[in-house]
């Protein structure tokens, strides 16, 4: 088990994290794991600090240790790769705590996925030119932290759900995130009325988002012209409790295979199985796993950003047992019955996996005129970070493809809409199975 120092204090916030989950309105709840977070993510940044003054102390030490005309050649030798070793070590305990503060913030994140839905959350990670935005700073010693932890008490006081931007690592924009509201409503907060080029643009960022949200549509968003955002055709279905069975039976079995449907398969094991039943979990892939099928290993990383967050999608015990890589998790989805149910629905689908784009979609191959469109890999990946159904997905996907072909685009004299000729790639998508 990794981090089990924390093992308490995870426990105690996913504890937290459910209360809240079950009742959104306990903004009492909400406030005591906010403040949890903080006092853990100040506490790793003090030995964050800490560690960085000694590399910086140890590099001194090594570059010195070669002037020094008392020592012999060999002892410079071997007090030169005992320091090495001690930088080695300040190498991996940074990692560590750095990863632990991803972590922490992946409660901040669960809270916002709460009140908000994933598909808006994501806008708050990007920049201007949909890139991830930089993370957060540090807490400690940050310049108008108390105006930000005013503002959420004052916010929750007012019985408005209220987060702290820099407790998560998706809401990338502003200070204060409301939450009382369908969509988030994010406060840039200033503890200086002096303004720059980086606090306007700042401001601008916040409008921008803000409009998006609220109207639902852009005349240019992050350099797609004439941007709209759809609703779902449908409400979305997941297989939390599947997973969760799936989670519970592998910690008392070890290994644990279950297939939600057709197409679909989750496999739980955990750290001690892996060493002590590994044919077990070798069986189990064997049962799933073919030449069309993809294995996705999920990870309590960054990688799985902006998606939702683990801890939301599990429960307390699970989803501490999985921060903590105690437990273990593969989906493995199979591409042909994607492509089955696709074409059971009229719709002719290739198989891309090019790291960008997963599928491309059209009514008709011979005339792609008659509607077509791509999916990216990040909403593929909904399937297994976010345990959709899979014949849900191939519906929806099919339905939104509909409402794009009948989708009507106002095109003006400034050019902000246009139309252009399909690249190449698209009138001969290479499908990945055929490879």
């Amino acid at each position: 088990m990794r981090f089990p120092k924390e093992q308490d204090v995870f426990f105690q916030a996913a504890r937290l994290l459910e209360k809240i989950k079950t009742d959104p309105d306990d903004l009492l709840c909400l406030l005591k794991l906010q403040k949890q977070l903080i006092r853990q993510i100040v506490k790793i940044e003090s030995k964050i600090r800490r560690i960085k003054k000694a590399q910086k102390r140890l590099k001194s030490a090594k570059s010195s240790v070669g002037k020094r005309p008392n020592l012999t050649r060999e002892l410079k030798k071997q007090k030169a790769l005992e320091i090495k070793s001690l930088l080695e070590s300040c190498t991996d305990r940074l990692h560590d705590y750095k990863q632990l503060l991803f972590l922490w913030r992946t409660f901040g994140d669960a809270i916002a996925g709460i009140y908000h839905s994933t598909y808006s959350l994501k806008h708050l990670f990007y920049d201007g030119e949909y890139n991830p935005k930089q993370d957060a700073g540090f807490l400690s010693g940050k310049e108008g932290f108390i105006i930000e932890y005013k503002t959420l008490v004052s916010g929750l006081k007012r019985g408005v759900p209220t987060l702290l931007c820099d407790l998560t690592n998706i809401v990338r924009h502003g200070d204060v995130c409301l939450m009382g509201a369908e969509e988030p409503f994010l406060i840039e907060l200033k503890s200086s009325k002096n303004q720059n080029a980086r606090t306007q643009r700042q401001m601008e960022q916040l409008k921008y988002i803000g409009s998006f949200l609220a109207t639902d549509e852009a005349k240019n968003f992050r350099g797609g012209l004439n941007t709209k955002r759809v609703s779902l055709g449908s409400k979305e279905v997941n297989c939390f409790d599947k997973i969760n069975y799936c989670l519970t039976t592998a910690l008392e079995k070890g290994v644990c295979l279950i297939k939600p449907e057709t197409g679909l398969s989750y496999i739980s094991f955990t750290s001690q199985a892996f060493e002590e039943q590994n044919h077990e979990i070798m069986k189990a892939l064997g049962e799933v796993v073919s030449e069309t099928t993809m294995l996705v290993t999920l990870t309590p990383t960054e990688t799985s950003l902006p998606l939702q967050s683990f801890v939301l999608s599990f429960s307390s015990k699970n989803g501490c047992h999985f921060i903590q890589e105690n437990l273990h998790v593969l989906a493995i989805i199979d591409i042909g019955e994607i492509q089955r149910q696709f074409k059971k629905l009229g719709v002719h689908a290739v198989a891309l996996m090019d790291g960008f784009y997963s599928f491309q979609l059209c009514f008709d191959k011979k005339n792609l005129m008659k509607g077509v469109c791509r999916v990216s890999e990040q909403m593929f990946l909904r399937i297994a970070c976010e345990f959709q159904s899979l014949s849900w997905f191939t519906e929806e996907q099919a339905y939104q493809l509909k409402q794009f072909g009948e989708m009507a685009i106002d095109i003006d004299g400034t050019s902000h809409g246009r139309f252009s000729k399909l690249p190449d790639d698209w009138l001969n998508p290479k499908d990945c199975l055929d490879i």
